[in-house]
């Protein structure tokens, strides 16, 4: 089953800016929320690994979809990302 008691990973694309904006929405719970000291597992190990994850996704779709040059040579803005992690 895994670390996590609930996990729902969600993905949305919306166009933007003559590119696409990509979300990644995350709600999870460990299992063991409940335990004592759970707070400073989450907060020390659990939150900054996932930190890492997303940061690591993040670079590999800027290095997978770099920035398109327009007609005048100018770059455009970089594919944006943005996660919230509940």
């Amino acid at each position: 089953r895994g670390p996590y008691a609930l996990w729902h990973h969600e993905h949305t694309f919306e166009a933007r800016d003559g590119g696409t904006l990509v979300r990644d929405r995350v709600t999870y719970c460990p299992a063991l929320a409940w335990a004592p000291g759970a707070g400073w597992v989450h907060r020390g190990f659990v939150q900054p690994e996932l930190r890492r994850i997303f940061a690591y996704r993040r670079e590999q779709m800027a290095r997978l979809f770099p920035p398109r040059r327009n007609e005048a040579g100018a770059t455009g803005q970089r594919p944006a990302r943005a996660a919230a992690m509940t």
